[in-house]
């Protein structure tokens, strides 16, 4: 017919993709929002797919049925912490997606190292709302669960992507504790292994 549609019912987060060999128009709505996009050549469709329900629709752009091959992938989201995470491998056109947690209201430093240096990145909510593009991007974020997509050109040749974030696990407030120990020895004061200053 001229249009078919998937329920994705998820327990987590999923990168799903759609590619196919004809001319289609591809439809996704989760939480409320409906995304739809035209692929006049066969589509090239990655998007993020928050954990619960949503539906993905495929329509014929033309009268008449659908035509052609169709192929659904779905992966899961890489988990990202504060540092430079581990190279993962991706195929020109692919996809991937690393997901980290800010704990608390911070600007959070959001890199993308690729080699080759030709990677494409996304920041998202966990809803998949866009909150910016490039490869180095510092953002006040909230706290809440955000996600990196990092996607190679179809042109491209394969290449390995690092995430990079700066700002997740900001350093105790306060003096490191040998500056303490100083502090507190010319205080006339001793720390024992319970860090309790205790006059000497």
């Amino acid at each position: 017919g001229p249009a078919m549609a998937f329920t994705l019912k998820q327990d987590r987060p999923q990168l799903v993709g759609v590619s196919t060999s004809a001319p289609v128009v591809v439809a996704l709505e989760q939480n409320g929002n409906r995304e739809l996009k035209l692929y006049a050549a066969g589509a090239d469709f990655r998007r993020y797919v928050a954990a619960g329900e949503a539906t993905l629709t495929i329509f014929s752009p033309h009268d008449g049925s659908l035509g052609g091959a169709l192929d659904l992938t779905s992966s899961p989201v890489m988990p990202a912490k504060e540092g430079v995470g581990d190279a993962v491998a991706v195929a020109p056109g692919a996809s991937v997606l690393f997901g980290f947690e800010v704990k608390k209201p911070a600007e959070i430093g959001i890199g993308l190292r690729a080699d080759p240096d030709r990677a494409e990145a996304r920041l998202m909510d966990e809803s998949g709302k866009l909150i910016g593009t490039g490869v180095s991007q510092i953002r006040k974020l909230a706290a809440g669960r955000y996600l990196l997509e990092a996607r190679m050109p179809a042109d491209a040749p394969p290449a390995t992507v690092r995430p990079a974030l700066i700002g997740l696990d900001p350093p105790p407030a306060g003096p490191p504790p040998e500056e303490i120990e100083k502090y507190l020895g010319l205080a006339g004061f001793k720390s024992n292994s319970n860090s309790n200053a205790q006059p000497r």
